[in-house]
């Protein structure tokens, strides 16, 4: 009887801690983004940062959406000096023609997992979950970027550098404040 009440202690044990590591990973991993780190991103990747910011700048589009790299579409395969974009009216082939913007692309995401530009501001989304994610974002009128370029905006802060912030986008806490 003794033997059955360790092993079950044990076992509570065992399980206690499997649920608080699975539990800790979930909510906040060791690599979860902050605003330190944002900013060492920010400054490791500043020159690449500013090609895509001003190629978007002075696209054509209002705003759009990138996710790299668009290799099939369909089971069709898709040129590789072409990004995939979502422009409002749908997804769409946008050929580029500098390979500058295609060289940061190709770096960029190798850590962006998207890069946005819509209301106020351009977001590079650094990492995230399913209902939570966190970046850095430029604002393109000088303002503060908000909710009409950041869904669910729920912490910004500006970094070392004039117009970049760090922000953080969770739908559960943003929920709960309204």
């Amino acid at each position: 009887m003794k033997d059955c009440l360790g092993c079950l202690a044990i076992a509570a044990i065992v399980a206690f801690l499997f649920f608080f590591v699975v539990s800790y990973l979930i909510i906040a991993p060791p690599g979860m983004l902050n605003h330190s780190r944002a900013e060492t991103f920010f400054a490791n990747q500043e020159g690449r940062l500013l090609i895509v910011r001003d190629y978007l700048l002075n696209s054509e589009f209002d705003s759009l959406s990138i996710r790299w790299p668009p290799t099939t579409i369909g089971g069709m395969p898709i040129d590789t000096d072409e990004i995939l974009m979502s422009t409002g009216s749908g997804y769409g082939h946008v050929p580029v023609d500098d390979d500058a913007v295609i060289e940061a692309l190709h770096h960029l995401f190798s850590y962006v997992r998207s890069i946005g530009m819509r209301g106020n501001s351009i977001s590079f989304l650094l990492w995230s979950t399913i209902d939570h994610g966190r970046g850095i974002a430029f604002s393109i009128d000088g303002n503060t970027p908000d909710e009409s370029g950041l869904a669910f905006l729920t912490e910004i802060e500006p970094l070392f550098e004039k117009g970049w912030y760090f922000y953080v986008e969770n739908f559960n806490e943003w929920r709960r404040q309204r």
